[in-house]
């Protein structure tokens, strides 16, 4: 496999920003420009059962509902849904999360350059097996951590 060349920085879903009216606005917002992008190809995950669970982990005003970040795959990925599949499971591993919290959807548009830009956007509810916020949010060798772990999947 070769290496994911970009990992974006992840960003939370923990307070009314902007024009949304709240955290489950800004998140349904995300996750409908997932799907509506004209170069989505595949989506992984239910937006509607994510938007359910996103209320789960919603227990205090300043909790984070959930997270998204995105990353760029090699061009000459040949098999784009299996790696779909294999990194889902990687995530809910590291997470211990069900990973039917994970909603994953892949983009193959142009880039600036006119090179194919394969990239996938990321966007998990903030819930473990347990009920309690992912590490991604409590810990923050966590974060250099899993990006380290994308980056050499």
């Amino acid at each position: 496999m070769e290496t994911i060349y970009y990992l974006s920085d992840i960003k939370w879903f923990n307070r009314k920003a902007g024009n949304y009216s709240s955290k489950q606005h800004a998140l349904k917002s995300h996750l409908d420009y997932i799907v509506k992008s004209k170069d989505f190809s595949l989506g992984i995950g239910d937006r509607d059962y994510i938007l359910e669970r996103s209320y789960l982990a919603d227990k205090r005003i300043n909790s984070r509902i959930a997270c998204s970040f995105v990353f760029a795959l090699p061009n000459n990925l040949e098999n784009v849904k299996d790696f779909i599949f294999e990194i889902r499971k990687m995530i809910a591993e590291f997470n211990n999360m069900d990973d039917k919290d994970i909603f994953i959807g892949f983009h193959n548009s142009t880039g600036i350059s006119g090179e194919q830009n394969k990239h996938l956007h990321v966007v998990l509810v903030n819930l473990d097996k347990n009920g309690k916020g992912i590490r991604l949010g409590r810990d923050r060798n966590a974060i250099t951590e899993f990006h380290k772990l994308m980056q050499e999947f």
